[in-house]
Formats: C-alpha cells, sequence, structure tokens
C-alpha cells in the first residue's frame, strides 16, 4: 500500500465534497477557467448552477482527552497561520479546523491543519478573513471520525492602516534636501502604538543617484509607514533596511536603481572590467533581515541593467524585491504581505528573479514563515518570476498574476512547510529568448528536507510544463498535493508539455482532481506513481472564454465545471454540485490579479501586428464613482502608445483606450511585449500586456 502524509486530506475533502459553503472570501474567489473567445461579458452568464447555504456547526464542545498541545495563532491583514504544536501524537492525528467572527453565531470550515515534519506539530491557516477584526478559532482533533479534544484560540487581524502618531507624520518636502533619505541621521522611528509616517507630495523625488548605495536608507528604524513616495536611483538599491521591523509601504513607484553595465563578459554585465563578481541582488526592496513588513499597490520598474539568459548560465541581474527575514529576535521573522503591486520589467531589459529568496537552502531562508504573497502582478524575468524558496512555513501565494519569465513560482526547496499555492494564473511563459521551463519548480526533497507544497485551483496557460521536478544540488525530489488545477501546456516540444512530471516519484505527494491538457499532444502528459489523477481529467478540454485577451474564465462546455473536489477555505463560494477545476468558476464575474476595485477592463492581453498601424481598443468599466486615472509605461516598452493616457472614469460609465505601437521604438525587432499599467488615485490598478508580432 502506497502511504502519503496528511491522511486528514483525503478524509476531508471527501466527506465534503458536495457540501456547499458561504461566499467567504472578498478578494480570493477561488474557481476555474476557460479556452475560447466571442462571447458575451462573464456578468452576463447565464448557469444553472445554484449557491448552497453555509456549513453550520452548532456544538463544537469537545471531551477531554489529555493530549499536552498549544495552538498558536499568528495574524496578518486578511489571513491567520495556526501551528498546533507540544505532543509528538499529533502529526498523525486527523484534525478539523473552524472559524467565526467572534461570537458571530455559526462556525464555518477551513482547510485541516498537516504536518510538520521538522517540528512535531500540525499547521496551516485561513485565508479571506476581514482586515482589523477579531476571530474564534477551533481545532479538533479526531479519532475515528469522531471529536477527541479540541483547542480554540482568539485573535485579531491586522488593521487597515497602523495607529499613526500625528507629531511623526513627515511631507517628504519638509524632510528632504537631496541625495539620500537617512532615516537613521534624521532620527525617524515610530512605537507600536505611534507610528511614524513619510508621506509623498506628487512631486517631490527621491533620487539616490549613483553615489549614494540606497536612495532610501532605513536602517534599523521600525515603526514606520511609507506612503504616495517616487523613488529612483541608487547605486545598489532603491530602499534597504537592516534588522528593522514593522515597516510599511503603499503606492510607491520605485525605479532607476542598481549598477550600471560597464562591461560583458560572455552575456553577463559587471559593473567595471576588473570585477569578478556580476552585477547581482540588485533590488528595488533589500530588507534585509527584517520581517512584520507590508508592500502594497507599488508600481516597481525599469531597473539600470537587466538580466542575462540561461544561454549564458544562471541569471544573473536585479530584483524588484530580494526577501531576507531572518530578524535577530524570532517575534519579528517572517509576516511579510505583498499585495496589490505590479512588480514589472521590460521583455529585452528583464529581472533575474523579480522576487528572489535568500538563504533559500535554509529553513530560515525567504519569507520563512507566516506570510501573504497576494493579488499581485510580476512579470518580465530571465529566470524565476516568484521563488518562496526557504522555509515557506505557512506561507501563502494566491490570487497573483504571472507571465514573461522563465519558471513561474520556485518552491525548491520547501524546507519546512506547509505552503499554500492557491488561485493563480500563469500565462504566456517566456524569458527574453522566449524560452520556458515549468510555471511551478519544485526539488530539493531529499537534500534539504521536507516541507510539502499544495496547490489548489490554479490555472497555467504557457508553452512550458506545469509541476516539474528540478535538480537542486542534484535532487529533483519533491512533496506536493494537487487539487483542482487547470494545467495547459502549448508546447510542440515533449520536454515541454508534462503537466505533472515527478521523476522522484517520492511517497509524499498526492495529485488528484487536476485538468491536464496539452494543445500539441494527444492527451495532457504526466509522469508520476502508479494511481496519480484517478479522478482527474487527462484528454478533456477546458474552453477558454478568450485566452487571446487574458480572459482564461470558464466557457459553459468546458469540461472543468463540476469537475473539482471542495477544498475548505479554498473552494468556498463554488457553485453548483461541485467546484470546478481551475483559477475561475464559471458564472462567477472574477479577473486576476484579485484587488478590490470597482473597475473592469473588456482584455487583460492585447495583441497587435507589428508590421502594421493597427490600433486596439479595450474598454474600461467602472461600477463605482468617479475616478481618475493614468497610464504608466515602463521606459523599456516606450513602443507602446496609449489613448487617453490619463483622465476619469464616470461612475457607471466606461472609457475606451487605444492602443497602438510606435514603429519608430520598436528598437528593430518585429516582436515585442510590455505591458500598461491603469492607475488609479488610491494606488490600485489594472494591468495588460501587450503582445506585438
Amino acid at each position: 500500500m502506497r502511504h502519503r502524509v496528511n491522511s486528514s486530506f483525503r478524509q476531508t475533502i471527501n466527506s465534503h465534497r458536495f457540501r456547499g459553503i458561504s461566499m467567504l472570501l472578498k478578494l480570493f474567489y477561488i474557481a476555474a477557467i476557460c479556452t475560447s473567445c466571442a462571447s458575451p461579458p462573464i456578468q452576463e452568464e447565464s448557469t444553472d448552477k445554484e449557491t448552497v447555504p453555509p456549513v453550520v456547526i452548532d456544538d463544537l464542545e469537545p471531551p477531554s482527552a489529555g493530549l499536552d498541545a498549544t495552538i498558536t495563532a499568528t495574524p496578518l491583514l486578511e489571513s491567520v497561520s495556526l501551528v498546533l504544536d507540544g505532543s509528538t501524537d499529533l502529526q498523525n492525528m486527523n484534525n478539523k479546523v473552524y472559524y467565526r467572527k467572534k461570537g458571530n453565531g455559526n462556525w464555518k470550515n477551513a482547510y485541516p491543519l498537516v504536518a510538520d515534519p521538522t517540528d512535531d506539530a500540525l499547521a496551516g491557516g485561513i485565508i479571506g478573513l476581514e482586515e482589523n477584526t477579531e476571530y474564534e478559532v477551533k481545532v479538533s482533533l479526531l479519532e475515528s471520525n469522531t471529536v477527541i479534544q479540541s483547542f480554540q484560540a482568539e485573535f485579531k487581524t491586522w488593521p487597515t492602516d497602523p495607529p499613526i502618531n500625528p507629531d511623526k507624520v513627515y511631507s517628504i518636502a519638509d524632510i528632504y534636501e537631496g541625495g539620500m533619505l537617512n532615516l537613521e541621521e534624521l532620527g525617524i522611528s515610530g512605537e507600536p502604538g505611534g507610528w511614524a509616517k513619510i508621506v509623498g507630495d506628487g512631486q517631490t523625488v527621491i533620487d539616490g543617484g549613483y553615489d549614494n548605495y540606497t536612495a532610501i536608507k532605513i536602517g534599523a528604524a521600525s515603526y514606520v509607514m511609507f506612503e504616495n513616495l517616487k523613488v529612483k536611483g541608487g547605486r545598489l538599491h532603491a530602499i534597504h533596511s537592516l534588522k528593522a521591523h514593522h515597516l510599511r509601504f503603499r503606492n510607491l513607484d520605485v525605479s532607476g536603481w542598481g549598477r550600471t553595465s560597464g562591461a560583458v563578459n560572455d552575456g553577463i554585465s559587471y559593473e567595471k572590467p576588473s570585477d569578478e563578481d556580476p552585477i547581482n541582488y540588485d533590488s528595488a526592496f533589500w530588507l534585509e533581515s527584517t520581517g512584520v513588513v507590508v508592500v502594497e499597490r507599488s508600481y516597481v520598474h525599469d531597473p539600470r541593467t537587466g538580466a542575462n539568459t540561461w544561454e549564458h548560465g544562471h541569471p544573473s541581474g536585479p530584483n524588484a524585491y530580494l526577501v531576507s527575514t531572518k530578524h535577530s529576535e524570532p517575534d519579528f521573522r517572517g509576516q511579510v504581505v505583498l499585495r496589490y503591486n505590479d512588480f514589472v520589467g521590460g521583455d529585452k531589459h528583464r529581472f533575474n528573479d523579480v522576487v528572489e529568496s535568500r538563504s533559500n537552502g535554509s529553513r530560515d531562508g525567504g519569507f520563512i514563515r507566516d506570510s501573504d504573497i497576494y493579488g499581485n502582478y510580476f512579470a518580465f524575468s530571465n529566470d524565476d518570476l516568484v521563488e518562496l524558496d526557504g522555509g515557506q512555513h505557512n506561507v501563502r501565494f494566491y490570487g497573483n498574476r504571472l507571465e514573461a519569465g522563465y519558471n513561474g513560482v520556485s518552491i525548491a526547496p520547501n524546507m519546512r512547510g506547509p505552503g499554500f499555492i492557491a488561485g493563480n494564473l500563469i500565462h504566456d511563459l517566456g524569458d527574453e529568448r522566449g524560452m520556458a521551463w515549468t510555471a511551478f519548480k519544485a526539488g530539493g526533497l531529499t537534500v534539504k528536507p521536507e516541507g510539502t507544497s499544495y496547490l489548489f485551483h490554479n490555472t497555467v496557460y504557457a508553452k512550458a510544463n506545469s509541476l516539474h521536478g528540478t535538480g537542486y544540488s542534484g535532487d529533483r525530489a519533491f512533496n506536493a498535493v494537487t487539487r483542482n488545477n487547470l494545467l495547459v501546456s502549448s508546447a510542440g516540444w515533449s520536454e515541454r508539455q508534462y503537466s505533472i512530471r515527478d521523476i522522484a516519484q517520492e511517497p509524499g505527494s498526492d495529485f488528484d482532481f487536476d485538468l491536464l491538457y496539452s494543445t500539441q499532444a494527444a492527451a495532457g502528459v504526466v509522469q508520476a506513481y502508479g494511481g496519480a489523477e484517478a479522478n482527474g481529467l487527462t484528454n478533456e478540454t477546458p474552453h477558454f472564454r478568450d485566452a487571446p485577451a487574458g480572459k482564461f474564465n470558464l466557457l459553459e462546455e468546458s469540461a472543468a465545471i463540476n469537475k473539482g473536489t471542495y477544498i475548505a477555505n479554498y473552494s468556498d463560494g463554488f457553485l453548483g454540485a461541485a467546484p470546478d477545476i481551475g483559477a475561475f468558476e464559471y458564472g462567477v464575474a472574477k479577473t486576476i490579479p484579485v484587488r478590490p476595485i470597482k473597475i473592469t477592463s473588456d482584455a487583460y492581453r492585447v495583441e497587435l501586428d507589428a508590421q502594421s498601424p493597427e490600433t486596439r481598443t479595450i474598454k474600461l468599466s467602472n461600477s463605482g464613482s468617479d475616478t481618475d486615472f493614468k497610464v504608466l509605461i515602463n521606459q523599456h516598452a516606450d513602443w507602446i502608445k496609449v489613448s487617453p493616457s490619463s483622465g476619469m472614469i464616470s461612475g457607471d460609465g466606461t472609457k475606451d483606450l487605444e492602443i497602438s505601437i510606435d514603429s519608430q521604438k520598436m528598437g528593430g525587432s518585429d516582436s515585442r511585449a510590455g505591458a500598461i499599467i491603469i492607475k488609479f488615485d488610491d494606488g490600485y490598478s489594472i494591468p495588460v500586456s501587450v503582445y506585438a508580432d
């Protein structure tokens, strides 16, 4: 018999497969996807699906069983991490997790806690919570599906805005005199009950130039919020901290950092011909040994130098965000939230990794623990778009859109886990050469133990593999649990057609209920253990609504509809007999990246003919109040023209944007790719990618 970790997984999802739940996730509607065009708007879809009522659990009072264990809740803005530890018996016990607003009636199901193999503990969490809200959570341990003991905790999610000391609010024009903004020299820091805040004025640019190693030096200053700032320059980094904690960045525009290339040797850039080390790790955000951080609604673009491709060896070059959260105080480690950002490189001027982990072969590497990355747009890298490598202990990556990288998300290695990757859209993978490897890169299990990654409700459409083991220190083994993923390869080369390729076939993996499809092969290509995908679909067409327009919602004829399995907290809001497979639920209006805005576009991807002066029109629709906008375009995508480039979208109105090509700025190429960012005054935005062929 094949033994698998986390036996509670199968039992829980099977027992709840057809059980309905409430519309919990206001930012994260998990659902499924599609392949077609020319259909009415998704809001007008007709469907005979019906929502089902929420789960009601009236009596959770447990009998006493005597296990000596402790539950710990670590809240963030819209989630909480849970750990139950203190007893060596825990890892072999099934469990159920329930939560509710404090004192607010019925409990709701959450995904069960899973084994942390490094600490004799159970770990997991809950997403889709409301900010600044008190909750109760209960974990019940089971034997033969009977509750034998329960543990309960209360917590409060972080507020949208931290408490600000009114005497420590600084207008940037009043404190900045040019060069590097040095918080340590200015004596700017806050306290737990009264943060300091630095606010932009719409005109002042913090420009670190090339003589300063960074444009903003935070040092160890903590409890500081930065808002509405434009940051430029810095020889190495735009923003740097060292052993700080409790930092927030909202609506920043960051560009022009990093070293310039003074020599190119075998395709790799060096600052000076005499340098032994190439330009690498130059980052817009280098928050070194810094935890408890929020970066939101920010636009990061145009570093001074781009990265090389794998043609010249491992890519070296700049990053948007370099992850290092091992603070000297354990309480300040991890706890990073990246949400609603646009981190965008250029097609011929790319990031190495858009988000890169440091010490990724360590349990204390990368985000380490208790972190959320959601609602972001990550684009244009020559290696991984995002690295989660390292501890990955209760690290959640969901509701993001990724395109134009050699790989999508790296989880190699997962040193502790569990990590959760859910509801993401990955499409149009490819580095500067157009080459791609895999949407999810895993590996390193046997040389760097031993976490498990959980992949739920993701959609992939790319000329690449979807989930593939990579040789981390020569080791391709990994532990992963997959459910309800829609994995499509459009690659012609057989080595890029795998929906799942698990060469090592370790016993900790469990693949099922996924839709696996190849546009070039006869059926979805899988290399895994015997019996994998027993309930999966391997030769069924997903039928996207309009893939060329970036609309991967499902059409009514999609094979993915009602073919998933219920996953508590991650399938919430599904319609009909069972959840759909993929990141979009048929009949639910949704866009990815998932953001709390009332403006939508009728296209999120535009194709243009590079040889003709054609114009494409996209229509923005506003179901809210009057909203001002401006169109932002990277310096290295200045061949894209948009008219109008700014204006107002009336409440309950529409606005047409015309997109075309400036042929004089195509750089002699007949194939280009880029993105426009439609930015609103509150910092939220809509990314639209543009492909010219």
